[in-house]
């Protein structure tokens, strides 16, 4: 569905132009400001309106914006907000479908327990025998690195560790007896 709805949307131009600012903050007004506005609007993040600040609304968009795409979600956009603000609908078009070209060789039998990362969704999902016992919406810092078997090469894909950030914690139905 995002596929198709992504090639309709380049096919009609895309999002317009990208915002030249390197960081907007509320209280800001100006061009940039409209731009940006502009871009979230198009994007679907925000409703039309004649306001050229940058206002509650738009810091709501910007925070919206930011949820979907795994970002610090305090309503500044700066440098890194701008950069994903700015990535064009051709970008996404093909990470989409560099992720469904991902699943269609990787259409495997994951087992009854199992963990599911989409990355392009920033999700988490914990399987147990076909539902979803736990969600949630990872964020990778810039710097790490990701290790481990995918499965190729007739290697069995197991999760073994993983490297939790102080602030995240494991919920008690996922955790298993060593």
């Amino acid at each position: 569905k995002e596929k198709i709805a992504m090639e309709k949307l380049l096919s009609q131009g895309g999002w317009g132009p990208s915002v030249p600012a390197g960081k907007l903050e509320p209280g800001d007004t100006g061009n940039d400001v409209i731009a940006l506005r502009n871009r979230l609007i198009a994007m679907g993040y925000l409703e039309r309106s004649n306001a050229v600040g940058y206002d509650v609304s738009l810091t709501d968009a910007v925070r919206q914006f930011q949820e979907a795409h795994g970002l610090n979600t305090d309503g500044v956009a700066g440098p890194a907000t701008m950069k994903q603000i700015n990535i064009g609908v051709e970008q996404r078009l093909q990470s989409v479908m560099v992720a469904l070209e991902r699943e269609r060789w990787f259409n495997t039998d994951r087992g009854k327990r199992h963990i599911l990362v989409n990355i392009p969704d920033f999700s988490a999902k914990i399987i147990d025998d076909g539902k979803t016992t736990f969600q949630t919406r990872p964020r990778r810092p810039p710097h790490a690195r990701i290790f481990g078997c995918d499965g190729a090469y007739g290697c069995e894909p197991k999760l073994v560790c993983a490297a939790l950030d102080h602030r995240w914690g494991i919920p008690a139905a996922a955790q298993a007896e060593p």
